[in-house]
Parts: C-alpha cells; structure tokens; sequence
C-alpha cells in the first residue's frame, strides 16, 4: 500500500465518525426556535376580515420617526415585539409591508407612518387589538 492510499484511508476512517457525529447535533439544531417572539406586547392584522401573514410591521412614536420596534406577522395575523420603548408614546403609528409573496401585495401607501393613517392606542398581550385593513390595501399580482 502506497503512503498515499494509507494516509487516505486514515483521513476517511478518521472523517467519517466527525462527519456523522455533527450531523447527528446539527440535525437537532434550531429545535423548532423562531426568530419571532410567540409572546409579548403585539397587534393583529386583518383584511375583510381575515388574518394576514407574512407583513413586516413597524412601529414609530410619530408620523415622522424612527422605528422604536418591527415584527412580522404570522398565520394568525399577530405580530409580537420583543421589547417596546419606556414609556410608550400615547399612540404607535403604524408602518408596513408585505414580504411574502401570497399572490398580493400591500398597497405601498402603507410603508410610510405619514401615509398608512394606521394607529393603535395600546397593546395587550393577552388580546392583542386589531388592526383592520380598508378595502383595496391589498392588491393581487
């Protein structure tokens, strides 16, 4: 046996216990996490009555401000935030886009807090309050 082959045999007797032992931990990896927190303060988002997924939503303390928070919303139309600014402004203005492509996208109008009119008063974990889109916010592709 050549010195080659040897030290071949060597690498893939060596690998291939390495090789299978991350694949076995990184099959586990992620263990059903989300980036998107499943509790906290958050808001629903509806259209005609039915919960829209897949909307980055950004929240700001006034029409012209800086975003103080974002999420996205999922199959029920809920979008949780991590943290919200102390104290919280009397009003979040609402800013959004769609980021999926579910055969719709929202209105660009809604992407801007000055242009959306979107505001929510308060945020409740346990019932989170709604935010209803108007007829024709969202338009098919």
């Amino acid at each position: 046996m050549t010195d080659v082959s040897l030290l071949a045999q060597r690498w893939y007797l060596c690998s291939l216990p390495t090789l299978l032992f991350a694949a076995v931990i990184c099959s586990g990896c992620g263990g059903g996490r989300t980036l998107q927190p499943t509790e906290g303060p958050g808001i629903r988002v509806t259209y005609e009555g039915q919960p829209i997924a897949g909307l980055h939503v950004r929240l700001h303390a006034t029409d012209s401000a800086d975003v103080l928070a974002q999420g996205v919303s999922g199959v029920d139309g809920v979008v949780r935030f991590r943290k919200l600014p102390s104290p919280s402004p009397a009003a979040w203005r609402l800013s959004m886009e769609s980021i999926g492509d579910g055969g719709w996208i929202l209105s660009p109008v809604y992407a801007d807090p000055s242009t959306s009119q979107l505001v929510v008063e308060a945020m409740d974990e346990q019932n989170p309050p709604t935010v209803k889109l108007p007829q024709g916010a969202l338009q098919s592709l």
